[in-house]
């Protein structure tokens, strides 16, 4: 009973974390124009992609550890995260002014997000992950996303106020680390201890983690700040509006992998009754994938109009890329957390995702000019399939391993 409602709590967290961005959009555009939106998405897409880069590419890492020893892991990670931090923070200004003094492409909001970063050092949500407790993320989102709701509806009324709303994003974020570092502290007994001998064994030890989030970052964020570069913002817009989709749909089956994967690892860890695990999960993990496609197919088109509002046509086509996206990262999803991490296989996903950038890029190349954005999702559903078929290929060739 404990397991279903903790599980229930974590679909609706990552459910209520991955619309906010959607919901707010109607609201956003009665103030800032697509144009200025667009602007801000560029910057924080950078953003996203430091903080996935150096901080959620240590979840599957951190959660596997956290089982074996809880101490020397905290210590480990909040190690990494307080030099990750300055790190990105270094990366994140000499980015900028490299796009600026090239491509002419100001980031008028660098200040904003260099605070943000900073204060990514203090991330724990990989802790509440570990002790299945997504109850309290559940609360702390809805708690932040509906103040920073209100405050957005509040304060932002014109282009003028833009950098009020880049702020209030920015804040949000903020709000979220420490808020889930007091969670650690005081509910875990989790000490915020610094080592930085630790820093060079840790990375070592977490390579293919960063590895296969730093070739990961090339199809799930570059191909947004290519367009933001070369194109226009709004078009920037429209394509950051349809992976929003994606990743919001992803993030019901991400919880469902990652709610499962603390067991997968202690099955491969006592070696025992492996083919059974999967044998019970997989088939659920399959019947959420086809209520979902077929939720998407259904109900997609008119879901979009009510998220994004009149300023935005987005066809059904659209829709549909969008769900054979969400059906192949799922896949993905389910090998790398239910395969690759608990097994310690987890240098496939870093082959699996080079699989992804050497072939995503040409197929934008070839489909973008046909099919606009939607040339881009369709690339990169290409890219991931060819991706699968190479882990699942690997996995195959090891199944005296998971077959036991």
């Amino acid at each position: 009973m404990k397991i279903n409602k903790q599980l229930s709590y974590s679909l609706i967290y990552n459910i209520v974390n991955a619309l906010f961005p959607l919901i707010t959009l109607p609201i956003v555009f009665r103030a800032l124009s697509p144009d200025i939106y667009g602007g801000v998405v560029f910057s924080n897409i950078i953003y996203q992609s430091l903080f996935a880069l150096f901080f959620t590419s240590l979840t599957s890492y951190s959660i596997r550890e956290y089982k074996r020893d809880k101490i020397s892991t905290t210590i480990e990670i909040y190690s990494l995260q307080l030099v990750f931090s300055i790190i990105a923070i270094t990366i994140y200004i000499i980015l900028s002014q490299v796009i600026e003094l090239v491509f002419g492409k100001e980031n008028n909001y660098l200040i904003i997000f260099c605070i943000s970063l900073l204060f990514c050092a203090f991330y724990s949500d990989w802790v509440m992950y570990s002790e299945q407790d997504y109850k309290k993320l559940f609360f702390r989102t809805i708690i932040v996303k509906g103040f920073l709701l209100i405050l957005i509806f509040l304060l932002v009324k014109d282009n003028s106020d833009v950098y009020i709303y880049t702020s209030l994003l920015c804040l949000s974020y903020i709000s979220n680390n420490l808020i889930s570092l007091y969670c650690s502290v005081v509910t875990f007994s989790n000490k915020y201890k610094i080592k930085l001998s630790l820093f060079y064994s840790s990375v070592c030890k977490a390579k293919y983690f960063i590895g296969s989030s730093s070739v990961g970052l090339t199809y799930q964020y570059l191909d947004q700040i290519l367009i933001g570069i070369f194109l226009n913002n709004t078009s920037l817009a429209y394509l950051n509006i349809l992976k929003q989709i994606v990743a919001m749909l992803g993030m019901i089956t991400s919880t469902f992998c990652r709610f499962l994967q603390p067991q997968a690892s202690l099955a491969y860890l006592k070696a025992v009754e492996i083919k059974k695990y999967h044998k019970v999960n997989a088939l659920k993990y399959f019947i959420v994938l086809c209520l979902i496609s077929l939720f998407i197919l259904t109900f997609g088109e008119y879901g979009l109009e009510l998220f994004v509002g009149n300023k935005f046509t987005i066809n059904y086509i659209s829709v549909v890329i969008c769900c054979l996206l969400f059906i192949i990262s799922s896949i993905s999803a389910y090998i790398d957390t239910q395969h690759s991490v608990p097994s310690g296989l987890e240098k496939v996903t870093l082959y699996g995702n080079l699989v992804v950038m050497f072939s995503y890029f040409p197929l934008i190349y070839l489909l973008a000019p046909i099919y606009n954005y939607n040339g881009v999702l369709l690339g990169l559903f290409f890219a991931e399939l060819l991706s699968v078929i190479f882990i699942l290929n690997f996995h195959y060739k090891k199944r005296k391993l998971w077959l036991k």
